[in-house]
């Protein structure tokens, strides 16, 4: 091991807004590389501040807010954060959420989840600019990290880096199981819609295509009647606006009474019981990076639908059912398969929970680790150094 870091992170995602993807990771991954590393010296700088600090406990971890009044001209990212970097003089400086300032004031090491907005072809001002600032800063990063071997293929072929400095670092579940008692389970249940004795899908949905919410609900009216009787899709995560579209999109669906409820931003809390207390996770993304819900429904005992293309088969193996997500009767036979087959629910449950326990935070800590001292000493790791992935020792995924 080289001698002790000191790392200063951007830390806008995980303190100035309500915390998902890769807020979520982040925290993760840094509770864990903080107990990994001890005499390591963790700084994340950040603006706003509306979130708590989740790093309280860890005496290597400092959090600072950089006030910067009047900051009519978005000059914190491009001035006021490099300008704090440069004076911590650390060793590396991680943007987490895949772009770097211009002069990030230190050596810069970055993570980058996946290439959605380049992929899916947008071509608005915004998606642009974040391609041009993520091009720009995988080229000048030291070292890059993502989360599985799918992203780091698209990182080097559209961002034309040195495969040698993409580091695969897969994630692992951060909703811890919940064990919810009958009442606050009951509670929870009826606050989403689900009368007593009713079972339920969950899926956490978005406006967004690639997530696919529109096709689940299409599946879900294709499902027979028998299948569907004492069964409820429970949907949740969407934003005001999604659920406005959704709704009108299909109105005759919803009207009919076919147990489908629609809900908006869901609480961690809620999230762990909501899944605890599910029949299936319905997952049928069509794009992913990595996709932690997989591994969530999976730490929770809950079997799995999803879908087989990106990323997906590397996290869930043969612990999940895989379909053509793309094929609402694909997606509404992988439902009719799990609903009705009580044996089939329990022997995919089962998997999951072996297939979640490869995936731990202290092992991407350790994967995290040995690519930074790496870095820091202006070298790159062989392959051979780098532990298997928890994905190398299974089968593809199955399919109806």
């Amino acid at each position: 091991m080289t001698r002790p870091l000191s790392i200063a992170i951007d830390g806008r995602t995980v303190f100035d807004e309500p915390r998902r993807g890769i807020a979520k990771t982040t925290v993760a991954q840094y509770r864990a590389l903080a107990e990994f590393r001890p005499a390591w010296r963790f700084r994340f700088l950040y603006a706003e501040g509306t979130q708590p600090n989740p790093f309280a406990d860890l005496p290597n971890v400092r959090c600072e807010r950089l006030r910067m009044k009047g900051d009519r001209l978005d000059l914190w990212p491009r001035l006021r954060l490099p300008l704090a970097v440069a004076w911590a003089r650390p060793d590396l400086f991680h943007a987490a959420a895949g772009v770097a300032p211009l002069f990030p004031g230190a050596p810069v090491v970055t993570t980058l989840n996946d290439l959605i907005p380049l992929e899916s072809g947008r071509t608005d001002a915004a998606a642009l600019a974040w391609v041009a600032n993520v091009r720009r800063t995988a080229r000048r990063a030291r070292a890059i990290l993502t989360p599985s071997e799918f992203t780091k293929g698209r990182i080097v072929a559209h961002l034309g880096v040195n495969p040698a400095k993409v580091h695969v670092v897969p994630w692992a579940s951060t909703s811890p199981p919940a064990r919810p008692s009958p009442a606050q389970l009951a509670e929870v249940r009826a606050r989403f819609g689900v009368p007593p004795g009713e079972r339920y899908v969950l899926h956490f949905g978005m406006a967004d295509p690639r997530k696919n919410t529109a096709g689940l609900l299409t599946a879900w009216g294709r499902l027979p009647a028998e299948v569907r009787r004492g069964v409820r899709l429970v949907v949740v995560g969407l934003s005001d606006t999604g659920r406005a579209e959704l709704a009108a999109r299909f109105a005759p669906q919803l009207s009919l009474g076919n147990g489908v409820g629609i809900s908006g931003y869901v609480s961690e809390r809620d999230v762990g019981v909501l899944l605890a207390g599910a029949e299936v996770l319905a997952y049928p993304t069509l794009y992913e990076g990595f996709g932690l819900p997989i591994l969530d429904g999976f730490a929770a005992g809950v079997p799995v639908l999803t879908g087989q293309t990106t990323s997906l088969p590397e996290v869930a193996g043969d612990a999940a059912l895989t379909v053509d997500a793309a094929d609402p009767d694909a997606l509404a036979g992988g439902l009719a398969r799990l609903l009705r087959d009580t044996e089939c629910r329990a022997a995919y449950a089962a998997r999951g929970a072996t297939r979640a326990a490869r995936f731990t935070w202290p092992h991407a800590a350790e994967l995290t680790a040995r690519a930074w001292e790496w870095t820091s000493v202006g070298a790159t790791p062989a392959p051979a150094a780098t532990p298997t992935p928890p994905w190398r020792d299974s089968s593809p995924g199955r399919r109806t």
